[in-house]
C-alpha cells in the first residue's frame, strides 16, 4: 500500500493542468520549497514564487490541500511543488541553515 503522501502525490498530478504540474516540478527542483513545518498528519510549506512566498498545507491522509497564493486555478504550482518534495522527502532543498535567504539561485 503506498504511503498517504505518495497518494496525495497522485491525486495532485492528476489534478494538475500540464503546464502547472511543470511549473511544479521546476519549482521544487529549484528547492523553492521551505519552512516546512510537519503538524501531525499535515505539512505545512513554504514556496518561494516571486515577491511573495505562499503557504501550503497537505492533509496527505484526507488527499486535501489549500494554498494562500489566491490563484484561480487549483492545484496550484505551490501545492504541486509541495507535494512533489514532500514525497521526496524535501531531499531536494539546498542546504544552508535555518532562515537564510539562498544565494545561489540557479
Amino acid at each position: 500500500m503506498a504511503a498517504p503522501i505518495d497518494e496525495l502525490l497522485a491525486t495532485v498530478r492528476k489534478a494538475c493542468l500540464p503546464g502547472i504540474w511543470s511549473q511544479g516540478v521546476k519549482l521544487a527542483r529549484e528547492g523553492a520549497v521551505f519552512d516546512r513545518h510537519p503538524r501531525g498528519e499535515t505539512i505545512v510549506a513554504r514556496v518561494r514564487s516571486g515577491a511573495i512566498a505562499p503557504t501550503v498545507t497537505l492533509y496527505p491522509a484526507d488527499g486535501e490541500w489549500t494554498c494562500d497564493c489566491g490563484g484561480k486555478i487549483d492545484p496550484c504550482p505551490h501545492v504541486a511543488a509541495t507535494a512533489i518534495a514532500a514525497a521526496q522527502g524535501f531531499a531536494e532543498v539546498p542546504q544552508g541553515g535555518a532562515g537564510g535567504a539562498g544565494g545561489a539561485g540557479g
